[in-house]
């Protein structure tokens, strides 16, 4: 990520697994933008190109 312009930093969690939190231009007067995602869903080569993500509104999906 950082080679692409965000900060990255890994925080330890007490609950959970640890979570990357990743800024870029954090110092825009627009609203920010969130990505979430989990280390525990892997899918097979390929599986995005069969079930591409799905953009409803202002949220993305995916792979459905």
């Amino acid at each position: 990520m950082t080679s692409h312009g965000l900060t990255a930093v890994r925080e330890q969690s007490t609950t959970a697994n640890p979570v990357l939190v990743a800024d870029l231009n954090e110092t825009a007067p627009s609203a920010p933008l969130i990505l979430l995602g989990h280390l525990d869903t892997i899918f097979s080569v390929g599986t995005a190109k069969q079930r591409p993500g799905v953009i409803d509104g202002e949220r993305l999906t995916g792979p459905v």
